[in-house]
């Protein structure tokens, strides 16, 4: 097969198992309204003192019992609507393509506690007559434990429905038989890689010819996923196989020696058993996926920079009353695909630092062009506590509300 066969990715490809994680992605939506919607339900009775049994017959017993009886949908809907956002930023709903294993307890108390936070700082600031403060913080600390079993279930149904039903599996070609494919075999076959079979196993290429020749013939309708395992692999052939198989819509995962950047922007981190590897998104989900997660990092983003926006101009007032220079420190970087944005930070120098760079370059403690200093006299005391807080990052919210 020619290089011109992949020059148009995703032309007639249907990865099946590309569309079996995006019903779990459904499904585990499902299953989070389900435990608030549990946990609402719960709440109520325990704070109202109705019984379970009792709760339709439309016998309130205080005003507040009605209100969240007859307005209990717009609540759980605009709860689940800002869970939703903090889930999704924690990577909950992720969890299905990638073999590291999710901290869903720790996933759920920081979301749920997030929500928290901001319902009682609108409670606190809208003082309204018709809102009980301990109600949806009640609800949302039992949506700790509703989340985590509910998804426990979930996740053994799908263990269960996979073993009976191999096409819920993802299947694998593995490329390589070195020491860590044999490791991965092993997992593979008591079951510990989540989701996954290994179908096929080549050798690894030992040049960009040989696997342009021989890598296009096993990328059958049938294979999800490359795993390449081979940490003496080349990196020309691993991206070389990243870009076939990622054009014929197959995820691929890479163990990959230490400290090599990857300029990707389908690339993200991943683990098999503790061991780190490369994840490498095919386009159509890759696509699919940033949108997601950019849509959710700039809600989660606005909701923050609403909330703390009377702290940050405390501090930038802070700062120019330090006298030193404007409240906002800016400075080009290069982001994705090389597309150069403007950083805010806050400043924490005293207005001439850059002058003053060079006659404390021989105190440098780093190497290369980085300039690093632990007792920089150019910080403002000031400066050095909001570095301590990593308060002075706070202003890098704008980058994410503009998409940078």
């Amino acid at each position: 097969m020619s290089d011109g066969a992949v020059s148009h990715p995703l032309t007639g490809v249907r990865n099946r198992y590309i569309a079996t994680v995006r019903a779990v992605r459904f499904l585990h939506m499902a299953d989070d309204l389900a435990a608030l919607v549990i946990s609402y339900v719960l709440a109520y009775a325990i704070r109202f003192g109705v019984p379970l049994s009792s709760m339709f017959s439309g016998d309130f017993q205080s005003h507040y019992a009605a209100v969240y009886f007859r307005r209990s949908w717009i609540y759980v809907s605009l709860t689940f609507g800002f869970l939703f956002v903090a889930y999704a930023v924690l990577g909950m709903y992720d969890g299905h393509r990638r073999l590291r294993r999710t901290p869903l307890l720790w996933n759920a108390i920081v979301g749920n506690g997030c929500v928290i936070g901001c319902v009682a700082v609108y409670l606190f600031f809208s003082k309204s007559q018709w809102h009980m403060r301990g109600f949806l913080p009640l609800a949302l600390l039992l949506n700790i434990p509703m989340t985590v079993a509910v998804r426990v279930a979930t996740n053994a149904a799908l263990t269960w429905a996979r073993r009976r039903h191999p096409s819920l599996r993802g299947r694998v070609l593995l490329v390589g038989k070195t020491r860590d494919a044999e490791t991965l075999l092993s997992w593979a076959s008591r079951g510990s890689i989540k989701g996954w079979e290994v179908i096929r196993q080549i050798a690894s290429p030992t040049s960009q010819i040989e696997m342009r020749q021989t890598l296009p013939g096993q990328l059958t309708d049938d294979i999800s996923a490359v795993f390449v395992m081979d940490r003496e692999m080349k990196i020309d052939i691993v991206m070389d196989i990243v870009r076939i198989a990622s054009g014929r819509g197959k995820i691929v995962k890479a163990l990959i020696p230490r400290f090599l950047t990857l300029h990707n922007p389908y690339a993200s981190g991943d683990q098999i058993e503790g061991i780190p590897i490369v994840h490498f998104s095919s386009p159509r989900f890759g696509d699919c996926d940033a949108s997601f997660r950019r849509a959710a990092s700039r809600l989660m983003a606005f909701g923050l920079f609403a909330l703390a926006s009377p702290a940050l101009l405390l501090v930038a007032l802070l700062i120019r009353l330090d006298g030193q220079g404007p409240a906002l420190f800016i400075q080009n970087r290069f982001g994705r695909e090389g597309r150069m944005f403007r950083m805010y930070k806050f400043r924490t120098m005293c207005r001439d630092a850059e002058s003053r760079l060079q006659e404390l370059r021989r105190f440098n403690e780093a190497d290369g062009a980085l300039f690093k200093m632990k007792c920089d006299p150019r910080v403002t005391p000031l400066g050095r506590f909001l570095r301590k807080t990593n308060i002075d990052e706070m202003p890098q919210l704008i980058n994410i509300l503009r998409g940078e």
